[in-house]
């Protein structure tokens, strides 16, 4: 597995949809997201041996010390789970020590346990639910991971 830079092109050159953990840009269109996420913040992708993509992901910054983290998984990750969870927390400190956080949150839909476990994976805990956040109105879940 590697982390390489983030190039939004390789999602079209996937046969999987993505998974997404995070609600940023909830109700855009997918190929507008897919741009629009690196232009708010450091983005990568990770590769398998065979170079496929697994996932995709970065913070975008909300203000000074405060991140949002995004992430976009394929089904070539599925039981690959806890070495990607790895590879990523490896990296978010990278991340999060270039941009000089101390907080990085992250939204997922309620009723999606995945997202929730892949969270707490990478040391983040659920603070509060966001009562009716997303467009259709349903509740979304605040997860938080502070940093010194």
């Amino acid at each position: 597995m590697q982390v390489v830079r983030y190039n939004p092109d390789a999602w079209f050159a996937t046969d999987t949809l993505p998974q997404e953990f995070s609600v940023l840009g909830q109700g855009l269109a997918f190929r507008e997201r897919i741009y629009l996420y690196p232009k708010l913040g450091p983005a990568w992708s990770l590769e398998g041996p065979a170079w496929e993509l697994l996932a995709s992901g970065g913070i975008c910054r909300v203000h000074e010390g405060v991140g949002e983290a995004w992430m976009m998984v394929t089904k070539h990750a599925q039981g690959q789970s806890v070495a990607v969870v790895r590879s990523i927390r490896r990296h978010l400190e990278q991340f999060v020590n270039q941009l000089g956080l101390h907080r990085v949150q992250a939204l997922v839909q309620e009723g999606f346990p995945h997202g929730e476990k892949f969270l707490k994976g990478l040391g983040f805990h659920f603070e509060s639910t966001l009562e009716r956040y997303m467009p259709d109105r349903r509740n979304a879940k605040l997860f938080v991971r502070l940093f010194q």
